[in-house]
């Protein structure tokens, strides 16, 4: 029952075949959601490593040349991940995981 309406009758997997795109699927989003996680923790020390820099020259220097390209990547794997999660669980995600 769950597979018909999980699918709504346009899947032609084998309920193993699809149970096994499920547990991907979860799988993937919690992988994705410690990345986030991770993500966000970063960001946070980055923060204040560059805050606890003894003097205000120090401090920009740290701003410049190491908070502001880290935070950066940091920012554009948070969307990635989003973006992927966003994907993975629109109606075709199935269809993205076999590959079709």
């Amino acid at each position: 029952m769950l597979f018909r309406a999980y699918c709504r009758g346009k899947c032609q997997l084998p309920i193993s075949t699809f149970t096994f795109y499920m547990l991907l699927q979860f799988s993937l989003t919690v992988v994705a959601l410690l990345v986030c996680v991770g993500d966000v923790a970063a960001l946070a020390f980055l923060l204040s490593w560059q805050e606890h820099a003894a003097d205000p020259d120090s401090r920009r220097q740290r701003l410049l040349a190491g908070v502001l390209p880290a935070s950066c990547l940091l920012l554009l794997l948070l969307l990635g991940a989003v973006f992927a999660l966003m994907m993975l669980w629109s109606p075709q995600g199935a269809a993205l995981l076999a590959g079709r």
